[in-house]
């Protein structure tokens, strides 16, 4: 161990260091008795009637890895001296757990304070200690006063994290979820606790000292894995960390759109909607994988050709995901049905009749006009001398294209909706219902002849869409 000795004349103070053993050793320190008694001056056997007393003699400290550095202090004083005589103080200290030893003041009592080394240096434990103070005639410590030495034991107790941290419930969420509170139960809590998620604090609520509740936000349990939790308190230390699980959702087919298909029709954009899907996610036609694009976890859009459409019949739908614990889906059915051999025409009026059906029709030989609208129209809507059709486009939107029904050209448009939609006509207005999947629709009424937006409203409840 180092030793530090330093000495202080009355008003000023001047230090020197040397190296003793196992100590730390404080050279003399002068200073004045304010009272006065019966003892004399100077340095010799006359002073005996000088006499060193310390107050406490035994310290005992105590804090966690977590806080800081503690101190604590002794009272030294000399009884029996005249009024302004001077006294050295020395003394000498182990230092397993002390940092440094000082002297404050100047007059009797004096004040020795006693710092120790950080706790999170030394680490759990008890670290025991000496202090030895002598009272002095002289700087040189040659004759020491009646009761010198008096000696200190101290001890120094440090402990680790007394938080500790038993269950979260829920410990596990499924990836992609929602926001939602996480309840941590353990002991030693305090109104100064936060609940850690990887490190990071998160918004917390004390209820008890064996119980804290935390605000988990929507974007930590995004993707599929695990986060570390803890509990932090500036006391009582960081807690043990436990694993939340962030599982991955099950893959899952629902629905197709369309469900059936004409046969010999040409090539179309196949809808698939479920859950858990992923970049990794192929769509699968009779067990065949098809171009895929990844759209969201509940849906995916494939592109189907003409030859797998060429024969009446029908085509199992599943989706494949490496990633998944599930692999493949459950299939769903998509029909494939012979050409209609009639054609009907549904003719609209005020009074909603007015439907006129044909055994046979005869076709031209090739269309008066032909647009491409830029992705899967609906059913159009023909009237008032347009063509009113809805289209869904990449990424689950739509949009409104009004055409000139003797040209083609576009009148007006498009208009972006927001997921399916389907449009119908009616005195004299346009209207639309659209809506993402599994999400309330918006109806929309607009003027057929320049698109202008007339009204809108929320409809609550979830929306289907019908050809008819």
């Amino acid at each position: 161990m180092s030793s530090r000795p330093w000495a202080r004349a009355s008003a000023g103070a001047v230090r020197r260091w040397r190296r003793a053993r196992s100590v730390a050793v404080l050279a003399l320190g002068a200073f004045v008795l304010a009272g006065c008694g019966g003892g004399g001056g100077g340095g010799g056997g006359g002073n005996s009637g000088l006499s060193l007393s310390v107050s406490p003699l035994n310290v005992a400290v105590s804090a966690t890895t977590a806080q800081p550095a503690p101190s604590a202090s002794v009272q030294a004083s000399v009884s029996g001296q005249q009024q302004s005589q001077q006294v050295y103080l020395a003394g000498k200290y182990s230092t397993n757990g002390i940092q440094s030893v000082s002297l404050g003041g100047s007059t009797s009592p004096v004040t020795v304070t006693i710092t120790f080394k950080s706790p999170a240096s030394l680490g759990a434990g008890t670290y025991t200690d000496t202090l030895q103070l002598s009272g002095c005639y002289d700087q040189a410590c040659t004759q020491q006063v009646t009761n010198s030495p008096q000696t200190v034991s101290i001890q120094y107790t440090v402990t680790g994290s007394v938080v500790q941290l038993t269950a979260l419930s829920p410990s596990s969420a499924v990836a992609t979820g929602a926001a939602f509170t996480l309840t941590a139960t353990g002991s030693n809590f305090t109104a100064q606790s936060v609940v850690q998620w990887n490190g990071s604090a998160r918004s917390t609520t004390y209820v008890s000292a064996t119980q804290l509740t935390a605000q988990i936000m929507a974007a930590d349990i995004a993707a599929p894995g695990t986060a570390s939790v803890n509990v932090l308190d500036p006391v009582n230390g960081p807690s043990n960390p436990l694993t939340f699980t962030i599982q991955p959702p099950m893959l899952t087919l629902n629905t197709l759109s369309p469900t059936s298909v004409a046969v010999g029709g040409p090539g179309f954009m196949l809808t698939v909607l479920g859950a858990g899907f992923s970049s990794s996610s192929i769509v699968q036609w009779n067990g065949a994988a098809r171009p895929t694009t990844y759209v969201t976890t509940n849906e995916l859009i494939a592109q189907i050709a003409a030859a797998d459409i060429a024969a009446v019949g029908s085509a199992s739908i599943t989706v494949q995901d490496s990633t998944s614990a599930v692999g493949t889906t459950a299939p769903q059915t998509l029909t494939i049905v012979p050409v209609s051999k009639d054609a009907t025409a549904f003719q609209m009026n005020p009074a909603h009749t007015g439907a006129v059906t044909f055994a046979s029709v005869s076709f031209p030989a090739s269309p008066t006009w032909s647009v491409d609208v830029g992705g899967t129209p609906s059913y159009a809507v023909i009237a008032n001398g347009k063509v009113y059709v809805t289209v869904a486009i990449a990424g689950g939107s739509s949009q409104l294209l009004a055409l000139d029904q003797a040209t083609g050209a576009t009148a007006w448009g498009p208009v972006v909706l927001s997921g399916a939609a389907n449009a119908a006509y009616d005195s004299q207005t346009l209207f639309v219902i659209s809506a993402p999947f599994s999400t309330a629709a918006t109806i929309e009424a607009l003027d057929p002849n320049s698109g202008q937006l007339l009204w809108s409203a929320l409809l609550t409840g979830t929306y289907g869409y019908s050809p008819r």
